[in-house]
């Protein structure tokens, strides 16, 4: 008789005395494991809620709503770019579900952090369910499955990750859907685990492009842990154990080639849309890299500990940098596991630490590009480490006691200690984990709450809350403070002001002009003071006739200088009704279009327009104005280079 190979999954429950003590709640007998893991989770939601409790919108965050809220729903979607804002450097790109989350946060509910941290913590709550039913599927039920758990709910990492909507709707939404990839993986068979799969790695990939990891991760989980060794059957090695070395690994991978080949046709055809191209996926040949992978290993290794257990400005919105001696720390804790772990047995720790270094080189060159400090770039990193420790950890020999095996411990106090040592262990282990990382989480929310950015951004809510429609509001530079706390000077409030009244007239100054203090909490008359422009003359500067395709230039008197905040004010006669194409000379006569949030339409007869400069023109010596419909004219009677204060 030829024996059969057994599934990969087992879909049959382990015996009772393998499960662990049980509790009786509704009727239902509910493992103990279970309920201290559920407890861990609450522990870890509670740590992040209490760190962004204080948090507010960066600067960044507001140009990105802003972006995105002055454009249809269907333009950001086809746009992979919308959310690479100007003066939101280094911001993710993000898949098009990222997309279209943020446009609805903009659109629906702007800059409400309540909506954000909601997400953020439904998601850390999915993503520690997920680890959870990934390890007891995986490995026998033990205590020392709560280490990784309380890793994942309280790694410092992604208390950042919740600060955003890009980062909470991109990196971590991709990440969770990476590990409820593998959940289906290893719990579900046949059709139902290939469309989930195939569901999971769509959503993956239309959160991040970190879904690439997916068809990776589930061959990795296949060639390592997914066949169960024989001494965690259920009954003694026979005919139809699962073979070791390397006949376990092919066995494994021939097994799962059909959801890893599902996964991968669906990021095939994300990789074939615009805007994705396979380069974007691997890491750059940039000398910087090492340093930004140096940087990122650092972190998670810190964070297995708790670090940091302070922040500075850039780290709480960047990536944490903790000190040498808790990396120290947290390597040798690891090593020591590992090691613990070895003693038992030797090739299982080998495959398990396979599994955590392909699943952590892969998420660093996904993760790494373009965005190296971007909080969520080492989420799958961290996730993968954890668990790498955990199945490292649980070795199958000697890691738990069956509850009914008790009176089988030797006799002696000595030997009875030493068979205890590890639960001991595995109960101390996410204690110590989650006392280290109540520092890290208190010392975020202090750091968030010292930030000035929330309060300003605060007070111009209020401020614009009871205006009358349509009011007159001229750019203006954003408070020194604030734009030091968040790394960006000379960012003008316009984003902010058309991001919460839409209906804010910010290039009109046809009528009294209203500008925000430097407070952000009141409106006040603005002060424009002349820079410099151009000489005045009796009739028009320049002239731009009905159906002439020139453009009206006006030069400078003298070349002037552009502070932070400086904006072009044109005075002008308008024959029909037109769209202005605004554009600044350099001396150099490069030609830089000025910066606007709406495009709107000049009726004729006179008008006074205000257009604010980006901060990539340092000195103006030109004006160019061209209307955009040719059946128009213009008359430009004065251009000056103004700033309100």
């Amino acid at each position: 008789m030829v024996a059969q190979a057994p599934p990969a999954v087992r879909d049959t429950p382990r015996p009772a005395a393998a499960t662990g003590r049980t509790v009786t709640l509704g009727g239902r007998r509910v493992p103990v494991l279970d309920l201290v893991a559920w407890a861990l989770t609450v522990v870890g939601a509670e740590l992040q809620a209490r760190a962004l409790r204080a948090a507010g919108p960066t600067l960044e965050e507001v140009a990105r709503q802003a972006a995105v809220a002055r454009r249809g729903l269907v333009a950001v979607l086809v746009d992979p770019g919308a959310l690479a804002v100007s003066g939101a450097p280094g911001g993710p790109a993000g898949g098009i579900l990222t997309r279209a989350a943020v446009w609805l946060v903009a659109t629906v509910a702007p800059l409400r952090e309540l909506v954000v941290a909601i997400a953020a913590n439904s998601l850390r709550v999915s993503l520690a369910l997920g680890v959870w039913l990934l390890l007891r599927r995986l490995l026998r039920p033990s205590p020392l499955l709560l280490v990784p758990l309380a890793m994942v709910m309280t790694a410092p990492q992604l208390i950042a990750s919740g600060a955003g909507t890009t980062d909470v709707a991109g990196p971590l939404a991709a990440t969770v859907a990476l590990v409820w990839a593998a959940v289906a993986h290893v719990w579900w068979s046949g059709g139902r685990r290939l469309g989930a799969v195939a569901l999971l790695t769509t959503l993956a990939m239309g959160c991040d492009r970190s879904g690439v990891l997916v068809p990776l991760v589930l061959l990795l989980l296949s060639a390592t842990v997914v066949r169960v060794p024989p001494d965690l059957q259920d009954g003694p090695p026979g005919p139809d154990a699962v073979p070791s070395g390397a006949r376990a690994v092919l066995r494994g991978l021939r097994a799962a080639w059909p959801p890893a080949a599902a996964s991968a046709a669906v990021v095939a055809v994300f990789v074939a849309l615009p805007g994705l191209r396979p380069a974007d996926l691997v890491l750059p040949a940039d000398a910087a890299v090492a340093g930004v992978v140096g940087d990122v290993l650092r972190a998670v290794a810190g964070g297995l500990l708790g670090a940091p257990w302070t922040w500075s400005a850039a780290e709480v919105q960047g990536l944490p940098r903790p000190a040498t001696g808790v990396v120290t720390a947290a390597v040798l804790l690891v090593g020591g596991l590992l090691l613990l772990a070895a003693r038992h047995d030797r090739g299982r720790a080998l495959r398990a630490v396979a599994l955590g270094a392909g699943w952590s080189v892969a998420a660093l060159v996904v993760g790494v590009p373009g965005r190296p400090q971007a909080p969520g770039a080492v989420l799958g990193v961290t996730v993968a480490v954890v668990l790498t420790g955990a199945l490292a950890t649980l070795a199958p020999r000697g890691a738990r006691l069956p509850d009914d095996a008790a009176a089988d411990l030797p006799p002696g106090r000595l030997p009875r200690l030493r068979a205890l040592a590890p639960r001991a262990l595995a109960l101390a282990l996410p204690v110590l984990v989650v006392l280290a990382a109540v520092p890290a989480s208190t010392g975020f929310g202090r750091r968030a709450a010292a930030d000035p950015a929330p309060a300003w951004a605060a007070a111009v809510r209020s401020t614009l809350a009871d205006l009358a429609p349509f009011p007159r509001i001229t750019s203006r530079a954003v408070p020194a403070p604030v734009a030091a706390s968040s790394g960006a000077a000379g960012t003008l409030d316009t984003d902010i002001v058309t991001l919460l009244r839409p209906d804010a007239l910010v290039h009109d100054a046809d009528g009294p002009v209203l500008s925000l203090d430097d407070t952000g909490g009141r409106l006040v008359t603005a002060r424009l003071d002349r820079l410099g422009g151009a000489a005045r003359t009796e009739l028009c500067a320049a002239v731009v006739q009905p159906g002439d395709t020139s453009d009206a230039r006006v030069t400078m008197t003298t070349p002037v200088d552009l502070p932070p905040g400086a904006q072009i004010r044109l005075e002008l006669l308008v024959t029909g009704s037109a769209r202005l194409r605004v554009v600044v000379e350099g001396p150099d006569g490069q030609a830089t279009a000025v910066r606007r949030w709406s495009d709107d339409v000049l009726y004729e007869g006179p008008h006074t327009v205000l257009f604010p400069v980006g901060p990539q023109v340092g000195t103006a010596a030109a004006v160019r104005v061209r209307p955009a419909t040719p059946d128009a004219g213009v008359c430009v009677v004065a251009a000056d280079v103004v700033r309100a204060r």
